[in-house]
């Protein structure tokens, strides 16, 4: 009479529960990383296109400054591919409303006054005046508030939601809350 191996019901139920509990473990540090990964490229790429546009409109214009003459919105603008330009904080957080890192809710402000949408869902608005917050050295420049992905959450600052400052000269540097969150190093 030959004998069949073979494992048991409780044998392959117990490998089961195991496999089951290390992936509870491990998948929602995989997800998380994974997000965390996919918006660091996303802001990178952001200011990229930004340092492009910031370029070609400084050889458009013909400066070596931003403040060597009036700043031309139009001519600034049509460097970005845009799928809409709202008014006001249209499409960004739904409630005017963003995170800090220990989750204390702020409100968005100020206004900048037009939002602008690119085709990768990005939203971002600007201003040239100055801006007195953060770690932000004085100095011409222009402000720029940028969610990474529009009202879809987390709308966290430093995650998905960032300030960045244009220097006169074209120079492109993060605005943190704190010196450690800087995601451009000089």
């Amino acid at each position: 009479m030959k004998l069949n191996k073979a494992f048991t019901l409780a044998e392959v139920l117990i490998t089961l529960s195991i496999i089951g509990i290390v992936a509870s473990v491990t998948l929602p540090n995989i997800t998380a990383n994974t997000q965390k990964k996919a918006l660091s490229v996303q802001l990178s790429k952001f200011t990229n296109v930004l340092s492009g546009a910031v370029g070609q409109y400084m050889t458009e214009v013909g400066i070596d400054k931003l403040d060597d003459a009036e700043f031309d919105d139009d001519k600034f603008i049509k460097n970005f591919k845009l799928i809409s330009i709202n008014n006001g904080l249209e499409g960004f957080s739904k409630d005017g409303k963003v995170k800090l890192s220990n989750g204390t809710l702020v409100s968005i402000s100020p206004d900048f006054g037009k939002t602008y949408v690119l085709s990768d869902g990005t939203v971002f608005q600007y201003t040239t005046e100055e801006q007195p917050f953060g770690d932000v050295k004085p100095g011409y420049g222009i402000t720029i508030r940028v969610d990474l992905n529009g009202a879809k959450g987390p709308n966290t600052i430093a995650r998905d939601y960032w300030w960045i400052k244009i220097w006169n000269d074209g120079a492109i540097d993060g605005i943190s809350f704190s010196p450690d969150k800087r995601f451009i190093k000089k």
